[in-house]
């Protein structure tokens, strides 16, 4: 049978999603597909420079690997907000008027995939202290979507090791976080050219104090 598998594209963000996707739904096929294929790798092929039998025994051991399986599953989930972040940014009207808004409802639905509510009270958002541990939820409240979940609760089925469980929860925080402090240092959510272009936000005249 014949798999069609979407690859990524560097300069179209968006499809990282839908190339996850395909590549899950195929996931035992490519499994079966690149074990037999480095079985029938030839011994010259084995002996030339590009080694493809080494590239093929690493796509074998991932394909085989249930906490890769699980990583992407987290992964299709995960980038589901910086997708909408990113279809809103690129519409052709200009949108430098809702950037600071729609970078903050992004880093809104961070925190509350990972953060305790508690730590987020009487703070706005570049005040929470989202890098501290004792902030972090417990590992089975993080927000890892549903497939995730039910992968994880299968666990004995799947045969993934308790240990990669909790490999796989602290890299999540870990992902979490450095998402968190890209958003804050990096794209600088506060600058004061896109707070002053929000002027041009007509919804928030009824809000915003007259001096603004």
């Amino acid at each position: 049978t014949n798999i069609n598998i979407l690859k990524h594209v560097q300069t179209r963000w968006l499809s990282i999603g839908r190339s996850l996707q395909r590549v899950l739904e195929n996931w035992d096929a490519l499994e079966t597909y690149f074990k037999e294929e480095r079985k029938e790798t030839t011994t010259q092929q084995q002996k030339s420079n590009r080694n493809p039998q080494s590239r093929l025994q690493r796509l074998e051991e991932f394909f085989a690997s249930p906490s890769k399986q699980l990583y992407c599953i987290f992964l299709q989930f995960a980038i589901k907000p910086f997708d909408e972040f990113n279809t809103i940014m690129q519409s052709e009207a200009p949108m430098i008027h809702l950037l600071r808004l729609n970078l903050h409802k992004l880093l809104n639905s961070l925190f509350n995939r990972f953060l305790k509510p508690s730590c987020r009270l009487g703070k706005n958002l570049l005040e929470v202290k989202f890098e501290d541990t004792n902030n972090y939820r417990k590992d089975d409240e993080i927000i890892i979507g549903d497939e995730a979940r039910k992968f994880i609760g299968n666990a004995k089925d799947n045969y993934l090791k308790s240990s990669r469980v909790q490999e796989f929860y602290r890299d999540v925080k870990m992902f979490y976080v450095e998402s968190c402090r890209y958003l804050i240092d990096k794209l600088q959510i506060n600058e004061e050219l896109k707070v002053q272009a929000e002027v041009a936000y007509l919804q928030l005249r009824l809000s915003s104090p007259f001096s603004d």
